[in-house]
């Protein structure tokens, strides 16, 4: 049986990619409701525990999953820049391995 919403929801991704590659020239990532979590706990194994109150409650994207945690990219650029400045690393960084995080469901 199909699943209709996923169905819509795709088709009006791919709508709104589509006008943005006509208007700007370069497709937008739209975040899949699959891979995008939020984050609700950070553990205190975790290397990021220190800088727990700039991810917990964030909205990331999962890239990929490894062995020692998921590669992940923020949604909202604002919160990227903020662990970016707290951390005092370059505005550049994108990704990040994030181990021993708990999601909120």
């Amino acid at each position: 049986m199909a699943n209709f919403e996923d169905i819509v929801r795709r088709s009006i991704r791919k709508d709104f990619a589509n006008a943005h590659i006509k208007k700007m020239g370069t497709q937008v990532k739209t975040p899949h409701p699959v891979n995008t979590r939020r984050i609700g706990e950070v553990l205190e194994q975790s290397d990021y525990y220190k800088f727990r109150r700039f991810l917990v409650g964030k909205l990331i994207r999962i890239i990929r999953e490894s062995a020692s945690g998921n590669w992940v990219e923020f949604v909202n650029d604002s919160d990227r820049q903020a662990l970016n400045n707290a951390v005092g690393w370059s505005d550049n960084k994108r990704e990040y391995l994030l181990n021993a995080i708990k999601f909120k469901d």
